[in-house]
């Protein structure tokens, strides 16, 4: 489903969202930044140096990328609408994003603070539940240790609550309450 569908799902036009926290620059997070035309979206320099990089077109990672996509970073920029930050960051009172690296150069996760406690969307620091409950890693990486140490930062937000959306896991929909199609409520 496009991010742009889940947000107008909400009651949120996608032309009235101000800002996009961007995990990280893979194709499947990225590509879709169009549907935001007014947003200023916030990436990692990590993240931005590595996709503009020597490595980024090399067979290991080119697959990974939407090139015209990454392309278009420069452009965002010259309109000032990329926030380039460095390490963690409060977004907004109680948003934070924390750089955790490992599957990518500058990969961010995102902490929320609500009334339930804290909840924590990993994206790709871990695709799955099962990725950070049995410290297993997925298999696209620039950085081993950053990954296992992303498992430990998790667990750390987290907290006694465990409010934890895995970037990929259709279990999400069934570890929290599906309020209509496509939406669940986490909080």
């Amino acid at each position: 489903m496009s991010p742009g569908e889940v947000v107008e799902r909400v009651g949120v036009k996608a032309s009235d969202v101000p800002l996009c926290l961007i995990s990280h620059l893979h194709y499947d997070h990225w590509a879709g930044h169009t549907l935001f035309p007014n947003a200023q979206f916030w990436i990692q320099k990590d993240e931005v140096a590595f996709w503009t990089g020597r490595h980024a077109g090399t067979p290991a990672f080119r697959g990974s990328a939407n090139v015209p996509s990454l392309a278009n970073l420069v452009t965002l920029n010259y309109q000032n609408r990329i926030k380039i930050i460095d390490g963690a960051h409060e977004v907004l009172p109680g948003i934070r994003v924390h750089k955790v690296g490992g599957h990518t150069a500058g990969l961010q996760i995102v902490s929320v603070e609500t009334a339930r406690g804290p909840v924590i969307l990993t994206s790709d620091a871990s695709h799955f539940y099962h990725n950070i409950e049995n410290r297993q890693p997925v298999q696209i990486i620039t950085s081993l240790p950053e990954m296992l140490d992303a498992f430990e930062t998790i667990d750390e937000l987290a907290g006694k609550e465990r409010l934890v959306v895995a970037g990929h896991d259709p279990a999400v929909a069934t570890r929290f309450k599906e309020e209509k199609p496509g939406v669940v409520k986490i909080a």
